[in-house]
């Protein structure tokens, strides 16, 4: 984004304000050593013998078919016209900053509750959200005050346009089993029935994968 009132104009450095650069095929000569007499000027021709080169008259050299002879092709720097723009380019990052308190009272790892659903007991949408205070659970007022307090101060050079607190509850059932001699646990987590068996006994069962 160009900051208002801050443009102006320059030579172009690349070419010096002409518009023009030498160019890139045949340096600026206009013309390229002739590929049929490979610049020798003559052939061998039909007889054996050798003689004018008919492509370029004898001259071992051919016209630039880049820059049609001229010797300069247009800057592509400043597109041929010689000057450059300057001004001062804005630049906005957008980032929206997310962190996450889980109260998990059972032994399921809590990186695993971020990736399914459950309801949503609480939400708001604010410029400056407050702690909440009166949720029965007095862990997530805690963690709702820590939460914003850590925000309010963790970000001083960033504009915080828009703040968003929700409360999202996930079931989770932790199964106590007994397989043979093995006892064990294992967990049924989020809206889509997620498993996780850390110590499921039997690897192998026709193909079924537990996490």
């Amino acid at each position: 984004m160009e900051v208002p009132h801050t443009a102006s104009e320059k030579p172009c450095h690349m070419c010096k304000g002409t518009g023009n650069i030498n160019c890139i095929i045949c340096h600026g000569d206009g013309s390229i050593r002739c590929v049929h007499c490979h610049g020798d000027g003559t052939r061998i021709g039909s007889t054996g013998e050798r003689e004018q080169c008919f492509f370029c008259h004898g001259m071992g050299k051919d016209k630039c078919s880049t820059c049609h002879g001229t010797g300069k092709m247009a800057c592509k720097l400043c597109q041929g016209k010689g000057q450059l723009k300057c001004y001062i380019k804005l630049t906005i990052i957008w980032t929206n900053n997310v962190v996450d308190h889980i109260v998990e009272r059972t032994s399921l790892p809590s990186e695993l509750i971020k990736g399914v659903t459950g309801q949503v007991a609480f939400e708001e949408t604010l410029p400056r959200v407050w702690p909440i205070n009166h949720f029965p659970d007095n862990t997530i007022n805690m963690a709702s005050a820590q939460l914003v307090q850590q925000h309010a101060t963790s970000f001083p050079s960033e504009r915080v346009l828009m703040q968003k607190q929700q409360v999202r509850i996930v079931p989770v059932t932790e199964v106590n089993y007994k397989w043979k001699s093995h006892q064990g646990k294992f967990y049924v987590y989020g809206f889509e029935n997620k498993v996780y068996a850390p110590s499921y006994p039997q690897t192998c069962c026709w193909g079924c994968a537990i996490l």
